[in-house]
């Protein structure tokens, strides 16, 4: 077989001259002499042959235009990238604050588990775990649900460890409804509980966050109040089970709340 068959180049009445059109500006690789045309014949390209010369190949006979390797970009890229380098970079992401070391659990972290719950079953696995828990904090708009206040008195008045703290919305705390909230609320904290009256970020707003965690491992928030409507009452709730780094954020979220409280409610 013989050596590969490149382009002769541009013709001598046109100038002469290498062929430079294939990649890198090598000379293009042809099969032979062209036979498009039966007077051409010759051995270059379909750029350079006498067919292109006198104009003889037609339609998809004709040969392609000579990219430039050079990548010139489309008018609407470029205006996307003046746009840009105007604007210049976003705004730096804002740091991550670390838990206080007093929120944090003892020993290695749990996995980050999240169990989306029906709300009856979210009571029943909470009040479950709250019988066997050690510290429990709760951050909550209201509370009244009855078996769940049962359950925390119980562990109050078992003889054993356990701690507890409700941060609660003040204007709720002194409103009338939930109609069971103060007598119940204030049953906890005969037994020993601390209640602390909390609001939102402005001097009127409210505060409305829903969790309650377990032990500094376990929390169970969503969209529910601790409230007997949110279970028995029949209200339509989104409700979660949680372990791992979402805990430990909201810990620290809870612990700022703690201390920025606006006093201990007195019980009446």
């Amino acid at each position: 077989m013989g050596g590969p068959n490149f382009c002769d180049g541009f013709h001598p009445s046109v100038g002469g001259g290498p062929c430079t059109l294939a990649a890198g500006g090598n000379r293009i690789c042809i099969k032979g002499k062209c036979k498009r045309d039966a007077r051409c014949k010759e051995k270059r390209c379909a750029s350079h042959c006498k067919c292109a010369r006198m104009g003889w190949r037609v339609g998809r006979e004709r040969a392609r235009p000579h990219i430039p390797a050079v990548f010139v970009p489309m008018p609407k890229a470029k205006a996307k990238a003046k746009a840009k380098a105007k604007v210049g970079p976003g705004p730096a992401a804002a740091p991550v604050v670390a838990p206080p070391a007093s929120v944090l659990p003892v020993g290695r972290p749990s996995s980050t588990i999240v169990d989306v719950l029906e709300v009856e079953e979210w009571y029943k696995r909470m009040i479950a775990d709250v019988l066997v828990a050690s510290v429990v904090i709760i951050g909550t708009y209201m509370f009244d649900h009855p078996r769940l206040q049962a359950a925390l008195l119980k562990r109050l008045l078992g003889g054993t460890a356990f701690a507890l703290t409700v941060l609660i919305d003040k204007a709720t705390l002194e409103g009338r409804t939930p109609w069971h909230q103060r007598p119940r609320l204030a049953a906890l904290r005969a037994a020993g509980a601390k209640i602390l009256m909390c609001r939102g970020k402005g001097p009127k707003s409210s505060y409305h966050k829903k969790a309650l965690v377990i032990d500094k491992r376990i929390m169970y928030t969503g969209g529910a109040n601790f409230t007997y409507q949110s279970d028995d009452g029949g209200n339509g709730e989104l409700t979660f089970r949680m372990t791992g780094q979402p805990v430990l954020d909201t810990l620290a979220i809870l612990d700022r709340d703690e201390r920025a409280a606006i006093c201990e409610w007195g019980g009446k």
